[in-house]
């Protein structure tokens, strides 16, 4: 039991000790079991116990957060304040292997895997026409990370503006509904640029990009525009005709995502599906 648990204590200290030691060997029977945090069988889900031998016979133990409980209470927190964070129930089924590589999408799936497998901590922005397979990809780069259990956060870019307005409106939570959005670990916008715009969504847009830039959070965005000077164009201000705000957003998307261009027939008309 002791070489298990690494302690090295003799004969007459494991019998002193033995009730403690055989609570922590079956603990860590558990947990090398570990069917996933929400999932967790302890009495109290989430800790491990931990020991330490000092000599003389004397253990200490104490109580931590085992390695999947911190991302998992991260991951409660964001999807109890942002309904559009949660990725709904169909997207938990876009995973690499129900993704179908072409010759068009190899290079854009082998960099997205090494962005799910922690290899890269770039950003991507997936552009390309619909139904070329932009947010499956999205979708199994955050469901690899949530089967990890690291923090994923998936927004459909209209329904995050919605969100906002309506904590605006509620006086509720909004500034740190805007804190998580902008500081968030990972995070998925999806269908960037189809708002309609106004001065008020490129404001809201430039002040997420531009934190999350600062804060070197890893970001994967997908778009309809296959170019810089589109995406420019589509983030115009419709009152004025100004680009600025969307150069400063774009500048800023390229400085922090690989851009990647995904190209072929509408996946969805082609086959009834993405």
């Amino acid at each position: 039991m002791c070489e298990e648990l690494g302690l090295g204590l003799n004969d007459d200290e494991i019998m002193r000790q033995y009730g403690l030691l055989d609570f922590v060997r079956k603990e860590r029977e558990v947990c090398a079991a570990c069917p996933g945090r929400a999932d967790c069988p302890m009495c109290n889900p989430g800790i491990i116990t931990t020991l330490e031998h000092t000599g003389n016979g004397i253990i200490y133990w104490r109580s931590e957060q085992c390695a999947k409980d911190g991302p998992y209470r991260y991951q409660q927190k964001l999807e109890r304040l942002m309904a559009s964070s949660r990725l709904p129930t169909s997207f938990r089924r876009k995973t690499f292997e129900t993704y179908q590589t072409t010759a068009q999408n190899k290079q854009a799936t082998t960099i997205a895997k090494a962005v799910a497998a922690g290899d890269s901590h770039r950003g991507l922005l997936l552009a390309g026409p619909t139904g070329t397979g932009k947010t499956h990809l999205a979708c199994a780069i955050a469901n690899e990370r949530l089967k990890q259990g690291k923090p994923a956060v998936f927004c459909t870019v209209p329904e995050l503006l919605a969100d906002i307005r309506r904590a605006i409106k509620s006086e509720q939570e909004t500034t740190e509904l805007m804190e998580i959005i902008k500081t968030a670990e990972f995070l998925v916008l999806d269908d960037f640029a189809a708002e309609r715009t106004s001065s008020w969504v490129l404001e809201q847009l430039f002040i997420l990009i531009n934190a999350r830039e600062g804060a070197q959070a890893q970001t994967i965005v997908t778009t309809n525009y296959t170019s810089t000077p589109d995406l420019i164009v589509r983030l115009k201000d419709p009152k004025t005709g100004d680009i600025m705000t969307g150069q400063r957003i774009v500048s800023r998307l390229c400085g922090m995502c690989d851009w990647i261009l995904l190209e072929g027939e509408d996946w969805r008309l082609k086959h009834g599906r993405e």
